[in-house]
């Protein structure tokens, strides 16, 4: 019977050669030398503008030659990447100047409820005697899309965040425009783009459902109501109750796509939370993609205001294709993935932007796509686009002299993180260089230093799922990629100078201590050495997943010493008896311990799909520094079933583990024991919703769709097997026509009747 994936494994594979070590540090040292350019520019840019804060009021004007704070432009584009230039280069200004223009900010700004409005700095007062309510929404939701949400996808929950969260509220109470659906916050793509974008992740980063509430509104406003109404396209200004459009144009630029990008998102939010009403979104949603797909690729295969020439592509092109990914993880459609692919090698082709805001957005937008789909073509192209964008900084740090310098720190620090892996030193210093360069399952670090240096070497983690609680990481505007992300309960190993140290993830992401001695690079191998939370799983038990009581009693277990000297070895069952208790295990070397089932006893489950069963745990402890796995056996007696696969690596639903396609599809081997027809069973989930899955089995192939309930149901398929087969290779692979099967079991029985 096959081995089945154990709870807990040990996962250290062999590093790197002596050869592929020199040149993944040789690359790192050289993505140590440019990761220290951009980090300097940033932060000569922090130092630039806040030359130029307002005495009185403490705020940053939106122009060198305009003394004005506005939410849009000052708060959105400008301040908050102060606010993340801080955090990776200066605490001292983030705790101090950053928190005291946010109380500034709020102090002065504040009009209608939470929303804020243009303050004068010459007068100290609003710029604007009246009160404009779309002026305040408008505002307000640039200040939380492109501001507060960048500064919650990289710091997590901060007084922003809390910001943010009030204000997204209150422009939704405010909101003036009335629609079939309710009100809604403006008749603008733009704003209501905006608006989608920052409802969905508050909700996932919340659970609170009125942000979920508000987002399915605008979105069915759209999906249901003026979409179908203009030829399945938004529009730039529509009219929602005379249902026409005010301005039909559909601008691919910057701010126009806003609602593009939106409207995936309110898809994937409602697709882990409310199926139901995205299944009702789904067909217009991709009519949306498909049309524009079709009318705006220019002749070199990437999106245009021109299709019928090779110009006029927009510098945030990749804002667009974000939500073409994400269809593509989400539907499992080809196209939209090819469509990605086409646009990162037709970019390649653009080398000439209008300034330096329009270079940041081009990168940012090539950085977020190239984190899913690495294309070396493309990288190199973008090498070549951050020096040219570099050279445009002033000697004073300031770069164009308005608020889209701040787009330019954003995207200096969001390709610098590449360049480390996403690690960074604490406390930042000018003439300390870090770089990392991926490979053969392990990151290569390189660090020096002009001076003597102690700090901590911080690790990236999984700020989707930490910082907003998503469960998808699709590509989205303002995000922050992570290349090099470490979970808190794994374990990794450490290699430097030649010694290997087992370091818990959560002691890497509060940083690893470093010290910096001048002319003497540091550099470090780290590899996942585990996901055992309480330390490296040196001995490991392995063995089958079931003993079906109809055919034996007894299961074959193999104990694994994976260290590097002599384990003395203690087993334990949950129940059941051991043929030996007391191991010692020579490094490297294994043995063989039989598990019987004795006088068992059977209880009966949830699921009577196979009668009564028990779950035994067969555990080990080792001594010193060895850590131990454990392995899980289900027990049952059915005369009909011949093997069984527990999945899992997806999370766990109404009590079980599962796996999902929409993160890696399946390949399991099951046993039929000589059976010359047999019966595929599926263990299939639903959360109200169809799930859909392509099932190969040798030369047969079937597609499935099941769901409409909430939980799980056995799916049953029928095989007929040439006599004689010794295994039964079974694919669970995506399907494009729905949302993506997830799967708890896996069965092959004899079939019934």
């Amino acid at each position: 019977m096959p081995m089945l994936a154990l709870l807990c494994c040990s996962f250290l594979a062999p590093g790197p050669s002596d050869a592929q070590l020199a040149a993944l540090t040789q690359q790192a040292e050289a993505n140590a030398v440019t990761a220290q350019r951009l980090f300097s520019a940033s932060h000569r840019y922090l130092d630039g503008w806040l030359a130029y804060r307002d005495k009185e009021t403490g705020l940053i004007p939106q122009r060198l030659d305009s003394p004005l704070w506005t939410p849009e432009n000052s708060a959105a584009d400008h301040y908050a990447f102060m606010v993340i230039t801080s955090y990776f280069t200066d605490p001292a200004r983030l705790s101090g100047d950053m928190r005291d223009i946010l109380d500034a900010e709020m102090r002065l700004s504040t009009r209608v409820r939470s929303l804020p409005d243009t303050v004068s700095l010459t007068t100290d007062s609003f710029a604007y005697p009246d009160v404009d309510i779309n002026r305040l929404i408008f505002g307000a939701a640039e200040y939380c899309k492109d501001g507060i949400l960048p500064i919650t996808e990289v710091m997590g929950r901060t007084p922003w965040f809390d910001r943010m969260r009030q204000m997204a509220l209150d422009i939704c109470e405010e909101a003036p425009v009335d629609t079939a659906f309710g009100r809604i916050p403006s008749n603008g793509a733009e704003v209501n783009g905006e608006m989608l974008q920052a409802l969905c992740r508050l909700y996932s980063a919340t659970s609170d459902p009125a942000y979920l509430d508000y987002a399915e509104r605008i979105a069915d406003a759209y999906l249901l109501d003026a979409m179908p109404r203009n030829d399945g396209l938004p529009c730039h200004l529509w009219d929602f109750t005379a249902g026409r459009p005010i301005n039909a144009a559909l601008n691919l630029h910057d701010h126009g796509s806003e609602i593009i990008g939106g409207l995936s998102e309110a898809y994937v939010a409602a697709s882990v939370h409310r199926p139901e009403t995205a299944k009702r979104w789904e067909a217009p949603l991709r009519r949306m993609l498909d049309t524009i797909l079709e009318r705006s690729r220019n002749k070199r295969g990437i999106l245009s205001m021109d299709p019928t020439g090779e110009g006029n592509v927009p510098d945030t092109w990749g804002y667009v294709y974000n939500a073409y990914y994400t269809a593509y993880m989400m539907f499992g459609d080809e196209r939209y993935r090819q469509a990605v692919l086409d646009a990162l090698n037709a970019i390649t082709s653009y080398t000439e932007w209008n300034g330096a805001d329009s270079y940041a957005d081009c990168e940012e937008s090539a950085l977020v796509l190239l984190n899913r789909e690495p294309n070396k073509a493309t990288f190199r192209w973008l090498e070549g686009m951050v020096d040219r964008h570099l050279a445009m900084q002033r000697p004073d740090g300031i770069i164009e002299a308005w608020y889209g310098d701040g787009n330019s720190a954003r995207t200096w620090l969001m390709y610098a993180m590449q360049k480390t892996g996403g690690t960074r030193v604490s406390p930042w210093r000018p003439d300390v260089r870090l770089g990392a360069a991926p490979g053969q399952g392990c990151l290569v670090l390189y660090a020096e230093a002009e001076e003597p240096w102690d700090g901590r070497l911080c690790f990236d983690h999984p700020r989707h799922r930490d910082n907003i609680g998503l469960t998808i990481n699709y590509p989205r505007l303002n995000e922050w990629p992570e290349w090099w992300s470490v979970d808190s309960d794994a374990v990794y190993a450490v290699t430097v100078d030649g010694t290997t140290r087992y370091v818990q993830g959560y002691r890497l992401i509060e940083g690893l201590p470093v010290t910096l001695f001048p002319r003497r690079p540091w550099v470090a191998t780290v590899r996942l050495a585990s996901t055992f939370p309480l330390g490296l799983s040196s001995v490991s038990i392995t063995g089958p997943g079931l003993v079906n009581l109809a055919t034996g009693d007894r299961a074959e277990l193999t104990i694994a010493n994976s260290g590097k000297r002599t384990a003395h070895v203690s087993l334990k069952a949950t129940a059941g008896l051991l043929s030996g208790e007391s191991l010692v295990i020579p490094a490297g070397e294994t043995r063989a311990v039989a598990w019987t089932a004795g006088d068992l006893p059977l209880t009966d489950k949830e699921d009577p799909t196979w009668g009564p069963s028990a779950d035994v745990t067969v555990s080990a402890q080792a001594d010193g520094e060895f850590a131990a796995s454990g392995a899980t056996l289900r027990v049952l007696r059915c005369d009909h079933l011949l093997d069984l696969r527990i999945l899992a690596g997806g999370g766990l639903y109404e009590g079980r583990t599962y796996a999902w396609l929409g993160n890696s599809e399946l390949n399991v081997a099951l046993d039929p024991h000589g059976q010359a027809k047999v019966a595929l069973r599926l263990l299939w989930g639903s959360k109200g919703d169809e799930r859909h899955a392509l099932i190969k089995v040798g030369d047969r192939q079937e597609h499935v769709a099941v769901g409409g309930y909430q939980g799980w149901r056995w799916v049953r398929l029928g095989l007929d097997l040439p006599g004689g087969t010794d295994k039964v290779n079974v694919q669970v692979l995506r399907d494009g026509n729905g949302p993506q099967a997830f799967l708890a079991e896996v069965a092959l029985v004899q079939p019934q009747g």
